[in-house]
């Protein structure tokens, strides 16, 4: 039974908890104000306190020596208890085991970013945190400026943080634009010209998260031209299947067309003009930067 449990916590000097355990294994005034580093006379301030708080003299003198009352005895384990308690809280971190975790994080993706950080982190969790679920989040259709809020996450990976977010961020990688085409298509047999890139139809890929795209169009703009789109869809897999066996173009992502044109019988080369790159960041709140659980998902999160 906890013994203050009835009275105004708010009113109680808890450091009276620490007199009272030094007092009860001293069994001296003197020993146990050099226990807990304090002067003689505050250790007798705190015993007249704590005896008037208790209702009860805690230490009597009984032929020589102070010896502590029934009532402080059985107060004595119950105190210890309490104080091994707070210094847990204080100064033990969260306890966090990737190998037995429940936990589910839910993270913001686009579709791009799901392909370039899903595979390698299933497979890192499969083998080290099997009891960990991921619930993705499709940031192309949400406000970034409410996205955490909104849905809840505990972090986001993308190219849509501005330079002053609020949150914290890391960059995973620095992304470019490329050209890509069907493998036989003949404008990629040797390097293309601006002049080809232009006459030719494109496929645009049109997501609204993936500003590096729509870069390319800035810097055609900036060029005074413009290209010829017959389609332009969000969704990654669509366009790169419908870009096959087709004399059409797609300006798509680097990284994401190095895994994907060889299955879908494609190739890619650099654009004939420069496009302005774009970091590819992980974000999160700051609040969860210290988190032990969170820490360790931001480790494993690579590309």
């Amino acid at each position: 039974m906890f013994f203050i449990k009835k009275m105004n916590l708010e009113k109680i000097n808890l450091n009276l908890l620490v007199a009272l355990d030094a007092l009860l294994s001293e069994r001296h005034v003197t020993r146990a104000a050099l226990k807990v580093h304090i002067t003689q006379s505050a250790m007798s301030i705190a015993l007249a306190q704590l005896r008037a708080l208790l209702q009860d003299k805690i230490l009597v003198r009984d032929r020589g020596a102070m010896q502590p009352t029934p009532r402080a005895l059985e107060l004595q384990p119950q105190v210890r208890h309490i104080l091994e308690q707070i210094k847990k809280i204080i100064h033990e971190a969260p306890l966090f085991d990737p190998a037995t975790t429940t936990k589910i994080f839910r993270i913001g993706m686009t579709d791009y970013t799901e392909f370039l950080v899903l595979p390698r982190l299933l497979a890192t969790l499969a083998k080290n945190a099997p009891g960990i679920t991921l619930k993705v989040i499709n940031l192309n259709l949400l406000d970034h400026h409410e996205v955490f809020e909104k849905e809840q996450l505990d972090l986001a990976v993308g190219v849509l943080f501005e330079e002053h977010t609020p949150l914290q961020t890391q960059i995973l990688l620095t992304e470019t634009a490329v050209c890509v085409a069907d493998k036989n298509h003949s404008l990629m047999k040797k390097q293309l010209t601006l002049k080809e890139f232009l006459q030719a139809k494109h496929i645009a890929i049109n997501l609204h998260s993936m500003k590096v795209l729509g870069r390319i169009d800035k810097a055609l703009h900036d060029l005074g031209v413009k290209r010829d789109i017959v389609l332009a869809t969000p969704h990654l897999v669509a366009a790169f299947h419908l870009v096959r066996n087709t004399d059409y173009l797609m300006a798509s992502m680097r990284h994401l067309s190095e895994k994907l044109t060889k299955p879908f019988g494609l190739v890619m080369q650099e654009l004939p003009f420069a496009v302005e790159s774009l970091d590819l960041m992980m974000a999160w709140p700051k609040s969860f930067t210290s988190d032990p659980a969170h820490c360790w998902l931001r480790q494993q999160i690579r590309i």
